[in-house]
Parts: C-alpha cells; sequence; structure tokens
C-alpha cells in the first residue's frame, strides 16, 4: 500500500503523474476513503493524464 498526501488541489496533477508511474502496468486500482476525501477528484486527474476526455462521476452517486 502507498500514501500520498498533497495540501492543495493544484497539486492534483502531480498526484496523478506519480501514481501512473507507481502503477506501472497494474490496471486494476483500489481507492479507499471516506465521503469527501477526495478520491474522485484524483481519479478525474488520473484519467485526465492518461489522456480521458470523458465525464467523470463519482459511483456513489450515479443513482
Amino acid at each position: 500500500m502507498k500514501t500520498e498526501t498533497i495540501s492543495s488541489l493544484e497539486q492534483l496533477p502531480e498526484l496523478a503523474r506519480a501514481l501512473i508511474a507507481f502503477a506501472g502496468m497494474e490496471r486494476i486500482w483500489v481507492f479507499r476513503g471516506a465521503m469527501g476525501a477526495g478520491k474522485t477528484s484524483t481519479i478525474k486527474a488520473i484519467l485526465a493524464e492518461m489522456g480521458v476526455t470523458d465525464s467523470v462521476q463519482s459511483p456513489t452517486f450515479a443513482w
């Protein structure tokens, strides 16, 4: 398990790049945290770094 901490939303792209590099070829990731912890924001940043342009929604609020 790896823990990363950032102090501002402006650091999300940097965090996303670090997580992508850390994961290497692994393509199944688990994000766990309390509501409002920033999981969806982090995932949006990761997908943006990967070039995804589709809309990304929180699965908690999808229904």
